[in-house]
């Protein structure tokens, strides 16, 4: 993705607070995410001046806002690395990681989701837009009726003239499919740019 200038991309820690803000007002309490943490945090969680804060740190942050977190990612390292930092910040306690598929996962999940983060297959993976839509569906009759879907990097769009690149209307990326039917069955754009946060109430 040589055409994506990453200077100018907000970082996710602006947009998982605002998602965090609305999961308050909805008073919810149980999480999902799908696609955990990379890089351990090695700052403050709130200390946004630095330089690995590009990776959000989403895990830490949306455990440490609800009663229930769950987190899935295929990669096994992945696991081990959010699991050992919900631990070293004292957040495993209702926190749960799970490695392997995140459909099969989210398929097999039994409870009741107020924020659905999807943040799995990278953008310039094959299909990796049709499997956030794919997620989403599985994940569908187990959200709350008054519920929040926020997906990662929409901000990239690829076209054959220019590949990926940034897109300032920040519909596409992981979100280029599933936005859409979003939109089309009553859930309404809460913000956008790094990541797009949807809600349905």
């Amino acid at each position: 993705m040589d055409n994506i200038n990453q200077s100018i991309r907000k970082r996710p820690y602006i947009s998982i607070q605002r998602a965090l803000e609305q999961f308050k007002h909805f008073n919810g309490t149980t999480i999902v995410e799908l696609g955990s943490m990379r890089q351990p945090c090695i700052h403050d969680l709130d200390d946004t001046t630095q330089d690995c804060c590009n990776d959000g740190h989403s895990s830490l942050l949306l455990s440490r806002a609800c009663k229930e977190f769950y987190t899935c990612d295929i990669n096994k390292e992945s696991s081990r690395l959010t699991y050992n930092e919900l631990k070293k910040h004292n957040l495993i306690s209702h926190s749960n990681v799970y490695s392997g598929d995140g459909i099969a996962f989210l398929k097999e999940f039994e409870g009741c989701i107020d924020l659905l983060y999807l943040d799995a297959w990278d953008v310039g993976v094959p299909q990796h837009a049709e499997k956030h839509l794919e997620a989403y569906r599985a994940a569908e009759h187990k959200l709350n009726s008054r519920n929040i879907v926020l997906i990662d990097d929409t901000d990239i769009r690829y076209t054959l003239e220019k590949g990926y690149h940034n897109d300032e209307e920040s519909l596409e990326g992981k979100g280029a499919v599933l936005i859409p039917y979003l939109l089309a069955n009553n859930y309404k754009i809460l913000f956008k740019g790094r990541q797009t946060c949807l809600i349905k109430e």
